[in-house]
C-alpha cells in the first residue's frame, strides 16, 4: 500500500469514528445511521494486520482477556435471554436497541490513539456547543419575555434547561456528558487549543452542571474531584497534609448531612428558587419524604432478582416481572419504568451469572486502567459506573453508545500501550 492510500485510510478513519461521538449530542438518529455506515465501512478500511495483532495482545494478556471474555459472554447472554423470555418482542426490541455494543468495539479495534483522542476532543467541542445554544435560547426567552436574568439561574434549571436545547437530552445523561468532558478538558489541559481556554472552560461546563441539576451527576462531580484533587495534593503537600484537608472537608460534608433540611430550607429562601427540579429543592425533598419512587423500582428489582437468582427473568421478561412487585395505580407501574438502576436491572434480566460478566469487565476494566495509570480514561469509567447508580443508562441509545464508545476506547487504548511497550 503506498504512503498517500494511507495517509487517505487514516483521514477516513480520524473524521469518521469521530462523528460518532460529534452526532451523538445532535441526534440519536443520525448517530444510529453513521454506526451502522461505519460498521460496514469499517471491513474496507480495516487494517487486517493492526487487528490481528491486537487479538494476539488480548489472547496473551491474561488480565486483558479476562476483560474481554467477561464483555463477550455479557453480550450473547441478551440473545440468549430471549430464549427463555415470554415477551419476544420487548427481547427484540432491547437486542435492538444493544446493537451499538456489539458492533462499536468492531469499528474502534483498529483504530490508533490519535483517533481515539480526536474523537474525545470531537466529543468534548459537541458538549460544549450543545451548552452554548442551550444557554443563548434561554436568555432569548428572557429577554423576550422581560424577565430578570437571576431566574436563569434558579427557574431554567433541569427539565426546563432540557426544553431549551437543541436535541433535549435527559438531564441525568448530559449530566454524565459535562463530566465526562470536565474529566478530558482537565487531561487535555495542555493541548494548545484547551490551554488558552482552560478555565473559562471549566467554569462553563460547571454552570451548565448546576442547571442541569441532576443530583447523581453532582455527586459524580464531587467524586471525580476527590479523586483528582487527592493524586495532586498528595504529589504537592504530602500524604499526612492531604489526609488532613479531606478529613476537615469530610466533617463538613457529614455537618450538611446531619443538617440538610435546615440548610437546604435557607438556601431555598435565600435564593428564591422556584423551579422544583432545581437540585436544592429535590436534596429538600429527599429529606422530607425520601425518593420513594427509585427505592419502589430497585425494590421491584431486587425481588425480581430472588425469583430468577442465577439466569434472571430473560432479555424481555425483566421489567414484566418487575411491575408484578409494583402498585397498579402508580406511574411506574403504568409506564412500566425501569429499575433506574443498571446493575439491578441487568442481575434482574440474567441472574447472577449475567450481572457478574457485567459488573465483572466494568471492575476488571477500571483495576486495569488504574493499575496501567489510564487515570483519564479510568475517570470516564468511574463517571458512567456512577450514573448507573441511579439511571439504566443502557436501555436508552445515548447511554447505550456512551457506554459502547467510552468503554472500548479505553480497553483498545490498553491495547495500544501494551502494543508500544
Amino acid at each position: 500500500m503506498s504512503i498517500k492510500s494511507i495517509s487517505n485510510d487514516n483521514i477516513f478513519i480520524i473524521w469518521s469514528v469521530s462523528l460518532i461521538p460529534l452526532s451523538l449530542i445532535v441526534s440519536p438518529a443520525i448517530n444510529t445511521i453513521l454506526i451502522v455506515l461505519l460498521f460496514f465501512g469499517t471491513f474496507f478500511h480495516l487494517k487486517k494486520e493492526k487487528t490481528r495483532v491486537k487479538l494476539l495482545i488480548i489472547l496473551k494478556n491474561k488480565s486483558l482477556l479476562v476483560i474481554f471474555s467477561f464483555y463477550v459472554l455479557y453480550l450473547l447472554l441478551i440473545p440468549l435471554g430471549l430464549l427463555y423470555s415470554i415477551n419476544i418482542e420487548e427481547g427484540l426490541s432491547l437486542l435492538r436497541k444493544r446493537f451499538p455494543l456489539y458492533v462499536l468495539p468492531i469499528i474502534l479495534m483498529s483504530s490508533s490513539e490519535k483517533v481515539y483522542r480526536k474523537s474525545l476532543f470531537l466529543f468534548v467541542c459537541s458538549v460544549l456547543l450543545s451548552c452554548l445554544y442551550t444557554n443563548i435560547h434561554v436568555f432569548m426567552s428572557i429577554i423576550s419575555q422581560g424577565e430578570n436574568f437571576k431566574l436563569f439561574f434558579t427557574k431554567y434549571l433541569r427539565f426546563t434547561y432540557q426544553e431549551y436545547m437543541f436535541y433535549g437530552i435527559h438531564p441525568p445523561y448530559f449530566g454524565m456528558f459535562i463530566n465526562i468532558s470536565l474529566v478530558l478538558v482537565y487531561f487535555f489541559k495542555n493541548q494548545n487549543l484547551i490551554k488558552k481556554l482552560y478555565y473559562p472552560i471549566i467554569i462553563f461546563l460547571i454552570i451548565n452542571l448546576y442547571l442541569v441539576s441532576s443530583q447523581m451527576s453532582l455527586i459524580a462531580f464531587f467524586v471525580l474531584c476527590t479523586f483528582l484533587v487527592f493524586g495532586k495534593m498528595k504529589r504537592l503537600i504530602g500524604i499526612k497534609y492531604t489526609y488532613l484537608i479531606f478529613l476537615i472537608l469530610f466533617s463538613l460534608f457529614a455537618y450538611f448531612l446531619i443538617n440538610g433540611k435546615k440548610i437546604t430550607n435557607d438556601l431555598i429562601q435565600d435564593l428564591e428558587i422556584e423551579n422544583s427540579s432545581h437540585f436544592l429543592k429535590r436534596i429538600n425533598h429527599f429529606y422530607n419524604k425520601g425518593d420513594l419512587t427509585r427505592l419502589r423500582n430497585w425494590e421491584s428489582g431486587i425481588k425480581t432478582i430472588n425469583e430468577f437468582f442465577f439466569f434472571g427473568a430473560g432479555t424481555g421478561d425483566a421489567i414484566d416481572e418487575m411491575l408484578k412487585y409494583r402498585h397498579k395505580k402508580s406511574w411506574i407501574y403504568t409506564e412500566k419504568a425501569n429499575s433506574h438502576n443498571q446493575y439491578i436491572e441487568e442481575l434482574a434480566r440474567f441472574g447472577i451469572v449475567g450481572g457478574l460478566f457485567f459488573i465483572g469487565s466494568i471492575i476488571f476494566l477500571m483495576v486495569y486502567l488504574y493499575k496501567k495509570k489510564q487515570l483519564m480514561f479510568f475517570t470516564i469509567m468511574m463517571v458512567i459506573s456512577l450514573a448507573m447508580i441511579t439511571e439504566s443508562m443502557i436501555n436508552r441509545h445515548l447511554g447505550i453508545v456512551a457506554f459502547g464508545f467510552f468503554g472500548s476506547i479505553s480497553f483498545f487504548n490498553l491495547i495500544n500501550k501494551s502494543e508500544v511497550n
